[in-house]
């Protein structure tokens, strides 16, 4: 899911304006990422900061759970468990 999109999917999703901001910077910073294709310590950075910028997590995972299992044919990464020794 490209920045726009995922832009387009959270403006349906009724916000107060702090958390308007919070998530208009969170995706300014990851279209930023996005153009960081030759420079992976910019794009690590990039994705951090927005992931920070968001601060809003209890509202940010449902909707994520959404896209991914809307979007379940698409790779989201390897899958991993947790450890605990």
């Amino acid at each position: 899911m490209t920045p726009t999109q995922l832009s387009t999917k959270l403006k349906a999703t009724p916000l107060s304006e702090a958390e308007n901001t919070r998530l208009y910077r969170a995706i300014s910073w990851l279209k930023s990422a996005e153009k960081q294709e030759d420079n992976l310590d910019l794009k690590f950075i990039s994705l951090w900061i927005a992931f920070n910028a968001c601060n809003i997590m209890q509202l940010l995972v449902p909707i994520i759970i959404d896209i991914m299992l809307e979007n379940s044919q698409h790779v989201w990464g390897e899958i991993t468990y947790p450890v605990v020794i």
